[in-house]
């Protein structure tokens, strides 16, 4: 087993490979970590099996399920693990068949580090600050000295806003850098809670605060009518629009009501303002129109396509966007988060057209069962493109709409519309270097991601695509969009092995559970 200081700059964040006899029947790695506060590092070396140490307090407990291939003759696990505070750590690493579990591996580690004991980062609570802005508030966690890993966030009315005990998942919402987390909410004028949730491994040991939570007020503009704000996929803005308006009706806020007239005045004026750029950039001079990107230059943008589904197809979404930040490091955006809602403002559709009409832009799409219901249902054939109808029969809607769902229709409508129409890049020639977009290659635009193992066709045989099957495909379509790299960092391997558990979860749940659907879609 080895045990390295990790590089990705976390203080107290260490990397344990380890390499042992492969067995085929293996089903799961097992990773126990326990910490003692007074061994001292020169017994802190050798792990005496004959007389072993006593127990130590628990720290954390990791486990992965594997797959081994039956023709290999040995195989290395490997994970990183969060050790804060100063302690002698022994780490206990072992497999599992079934419910049964192999002898594995003890060793000692002792770790040197600014935090003495456990008690100082028990005692420490995370500290929020909240900006407000005239559409959205963004609330941004100090976390100290403890890493910002696997969390959520939830956002919760206490003045009546929402009925009450009513809470929303806005994690999508929220980007977390090494100690500290970001989150760009849209709520109407109100007071609200916002709770913060570590899942970490160490939570196993209670190690530092699980959770913390605080109280805030959003004072700036309401929403804009029409808009859906970007918050777990409540229309508020809809709600709160018909109440102003019945207000108006009775003479009560004749101010506000004139307040909204001026924002809406301004939101027209944005949305032109995007329009008239978008179409200058796509009809000026020195372009040429081919049916597709380049594909693996530096500095692609991608934009990742999903369709609200449940939990575990959410986290197998989360984990393909991480995956695909390897490719386009800080350019990976969904319709769902918080970034996007900002950056598209009072125009989403026109945002959404400008962006996938950038010569650097991919497309991402995941192909779910909720995907499948919610848009594939609506794709009529129309000559050579698809179009998106509505039909008074059939339809199927999400049970909590969100802002996002109206853009991902109209990515697939721009997606099954560009086998007819070409996309338009700035300064490409056929004379240029391979870096420049050329018709010769078309389908380096769109990726198409399917589950193995699961039916689910969105836009079936319309785009220039390419298509892969995940997880067994997900590196074959990260060096198509660009990743150069010819050995697998480690990093990169943990996200691959994440992606691959959370897919195989969700297709568990899928067969346990054939009418899940039902608790996610409305089917009028």
């Amino acid at each position: 087993m080895s045990f390295e200081p990790s590089t990705d700059g976390v203080k107290g964040r260490y990397t344990v490979v380890w390499c042992t006899e492969a067995d085929e029947n293996v089903t799961e790695w097992d990773l126990i970590i326990r910490y003692y506060e007074t061994r001292k590092p020169e017994k802190c070396k050798h792990y005496d099996l004959k007389h072993p140490p006593p127990l130590g307090q628990a720290h954390s407990h990791i486990r992965q399920d594997v797959k081994i291939n039956r023709n290999c003759t040995n195989a290395c696990f490997s994970t990183s693990v969060d050790l804060i505070f100063q302690a002698c750590y022994a780490i206990k690493s072992m497999l599992m068949r079934g419910i049964h579990s192999s002898e594995g591996h003890d060793s000692f580690h002792y770790v040197r580090n600014n935090f003495t004991d456990v008690r100082s980062l028990r005692a420490s609570t995370p500290a929020v600050k909240f900006v407000n802005y005239n559409d959205y508030v963004s609330a941004i966690w100090f976390l100290g000295s403890v890493p910002a890993g696997n969390f959520t966030m939830d956002i919760c009315s206490i003045n009546g806003t929402l009925p009450s005990e009513v809470c929303f998942d806005v994690t999508d919402n929220c980007t977390s850098a090494l100690y500290d987390i970001s989150c760009y909410l849209s709520p109407p004028h109100g007071f609200y809670s916002i709770r913060l949730v570590h899942f970490a491994p160490w939570v196993y040991g209670r190690i530092a605060v699980e959770s913390a939570h605080s109280e805030f007020e959003h004072f700036g503009l309401p929403v804009a009518v029409g808009a859906v704000p970007a918050l777990g996929g409540v229309s508020w803005a809809w709600t709160w629009a018909w109440g102003v308006l019945g207000l108006c009706a009775l003479g009560a806020v004749g101010s506000l009501c004139a307040l909204l007239a001026s924002r809406a005045r301004v939101q027209a004026k944005l949305r032109s303002s995007v329009r008239a750029a978008w179409l200058h950039s796509s009809e000026s001079s020195g372009k040429t129109c081919v049916s597709g990107g380049a594909g693996g230059e530096a500095g692609v943008r991608v934009l990742l396509l999903y369709a609200r589904d449940c939990a575990r197809a959410v986290a197998a979404a989360r984990s393909l966007a991480r995956l695909l930040h390897h490719v386009a490091p800080q350019r990976v955006y969904s319709l769902y988060s918080g970034e996007v809602c900002a950056m598209s403002g009072g125009a989403p559709a026109e945002w959404l057209r400008a962006f996938v009409a950038r010569a650097d832009a991919r497309v991402v799409l995941l192909q779910t069962p909720a995907a499948a219901c919610l848009c594939a249902a609506q794709l009529v054939q129309r000559g050579r493109a698809l179009t998106l109808e509505q039909p008074l029969l059939g339809r199927v809607v999400a049970r909590e709409p969100h802002s996002g769902d109206a853009l991902l229709r109209l990515a697939l409508r721009l997606l099954s519309e560009a086998a007819a129409t070409p996309v338009c890049t700035t300064g490409a020639t056929d004379t240029d270097n391979a870096a420049t977009v050329t018709a010769a290659h078309p389908y380096r635009k769109y990726y198409i991601a399917s589950i193995s193992g699961l039916e689910a066709e969105v836009v079936p045989l319309v785009t220039p695509q390419r298509r892969y099957l995940l997880p067994e495909a997900a590196m074959t379509l990260l060096r198509d969009l660009g990743y150069e790299n010819q050995h697998l960092d480690q990093q990169l391997e943990q996200d691959l092995q994440q992606l691959d558990h959370d897919l195989r979860e969700f297709l568990s749940y899928v067969a346990e559970h054939p009418d899940y659907l039902n608790d996610e879609l409305l089917f009028l």
